[in-house]
Parts: structure tokens; sequence; C-alpha cells
């Protein structure tokens, strides 16, 4: 898997999770991830605006796919990234917990860094700012955050074939039972 097929599930993650937020809730730093993420994935959908001529003869802004293999590639990226999403929701929701959003941003934003500042052009400084207007949640709600967020980075590891470290695993899996006896 290339490295801008990589962004693109890890902007399409990040994103998702960004755009729950309700609009009184987004602050100046959750905005400039939000416009990084929709900034690289019109980039790379393949898909722009251009004006057409309408109906009655005005001109309107219609989005057309404008790079067929750009766009064929997008769609193919983002099905392999809704199957790790729904699995790991699947295995998430059984436990109804509740997900800290920061937790799993930083989580995902830490999977592959160097990718993400490189095409999507987010930086750590971003991620650092968004983190730090949100230290007020639950401990618990942050860990498990953490976990989905890890959870998700080694289904995309496997993915892309990325081996995933032994030692991250059982400090998953620790973290995981200690989550089980919390809740």
């Amino acid at each position: 898997m290339t490295e801008v097929r990589r962004a693109i599930i890890l902007t399409g993650f990040i994103g998702t999770l960004l755009t729950e937020y309700q609009e009184d809730e987004i602050t100046p730093s959750i905005r400039t991830l939000i416009d990084a993420c929709t900034k690289f994935t019109d980039k790379r959908s393949g898909v722009e605006l251009v004006m057409v001529r309408g109906k009655f003869g005005g001109r309107i802004m219609t989005p057309r796919v404008t790079d067929k293999k750009r766009h064929e590639q997008f769609l193919e990226t983002m099905k392999i990234a809704n199957t790790i999403w729904n699995s790991a929701l699947e295995r998430y929701a059984k436990h109804s917990l509740k997900i800290d959003a920061i937790s799993t941003v930083v989580a995902l934003y830490e999977f592959l860094p160097e990718v993400l500042h490189k095409h999507a052009r987010i930086r750590k400084e971003q991620i650092d700012a968004y983190a730090a207007e949100g230290n007020d949640g639950d401990e618990v709600n942050k860990t498990a955050g953490a976990v989905f967020g890890g959870y998700l980075t080694e289904l995309l590891a496997s993915e892309m074939g990325i081996k995933v470290n032994g030692r991250l695993r059982a400090l998953k899996h620790k973290v995981e039972r200690n989550l089980g006896e919390v809740a």
C-alpha cells in the first residue's frame, strides 16, 4: 500500500472523528485539523467543482470526476478504510464504552506521523494543540480511546503489511483487561 493511500485512510479516520463535534464545540485547533483533512481528501479524491451551464442558462458549480484513475484508487482505499472502521466498531460496541476522540486521534496520528505530515500537512504541533484543549475528560474514556485507536492502527498495520510490535500488543491487552475490570 502506498504512502498516499495510508494517508487517505488515516485522514479519513481522523476526519470522521472530528466531524462528530457540534458546531459550538469546534475550536480553532479542531477547525485547523478538519480543514487539513478535508483539503487533503478533496485533493486526492479526483473530484473537483467545475462550472457548468445550468438548465436555464445560468452557470453553477457542480462536482465532477476530473481524474478517473485517482478517483477509482480513492474509492478502493475508502472501501478498505470502511472495512477496518466497521471491524473496530463491532469489536468495541459490545463493551458499550465511551471513547475519547482526542486520545483516538492522537493514537491514529502517532501511527504514521511522517506520512500525515508529508501528504496531509498535519503537524505534531496541530495535534498537540488539539490534545491540550481537551484534558478534562474521564481517565477511563481516555484509555478506551487510546485502545480503540491502537486497535484501528493494528488493523491498518496488518492491511498495510507492517509488523506490529509484540510489546505494544501486550500493553494493549493489559489495558483491555483493566478496562474490563473497571466496567
